[in-house]
């Protein structure tokens, strides 16, 4: 339970990222569209990717991983991540993906193997994220999403403040 109300996960429960400009682990910089050109790119030869971020400060909350692989683990739905950019016109979603598996720590960590784009080798994260099913995202909107702790509008609070990683459920 997040609030002592409502449940912690439900099959409408997503994690959303918006990605901003980013340093490769060989310094180049790329903005949100390379960066999932390039996680598209590795994905074409490979069953899954990790994904990291340090979003998060602290990295995510250890009950909050445990959930979300308890549910991976069994089957109960499919766990969902959204990433969203700037577009050059407003920050929408732009992709999404199947989460397979959550790692995180407190302290930077590498990945879990080596399954990750050559760009990102020696990078250190808070957060690992196992995905697959990368898709294009053309039919759903941020505008359609709201923020679960506070059930304000994805598309607002990106558009208004430094949302970069949160949990969100359709409306």
């Amino acid at each position: 339970m997040i609030d002592g109300n409502k449940p912690l996960a439900t099959v409408n429960d997503f994690i959303c990222v918006k990605l901003g400009n980013a340093v490769c682990a060989d310094g180049t910089e790329v903005d949100g569209k390379k960066t999932m050109q390039i996680y598209e790119n590795y994905l074409w030869g490979h069953e899954f990717v990790w994904f990291s971020t340090d979003s998060l400060y602290a990295g995510m909350a250890k009950k909050q991983v445990d959930h979300y692989n308890g549910i991976i683990e069994g089957k109960e739905c499919d766990l969902r991540i959204l990433f969203a950019y700037n577009d050059g016109y407003n920050n929408d979603i732009q992709y999404s993906a199947k989460v397979l598996q959550i790692v995180s720590s407190p302290e930077p960590i590498s990945a879990p193997d080596l399954m990750l784009p050559e760009h990102y080798y020696g990078s250190h994260k808070k957060i690992w994220i196992k995905i697959s099913e990368l898709q294009k995202e053309d039919i759903i909107s941020a505008k359609s999403f709201v923020i679960r702790a506070t059930g304000r509008n994805l598309q607002e609070v990106m558009n208004k403040s430094q949302f970069h990683f949160g949990y969100v459920s359709y409306l």
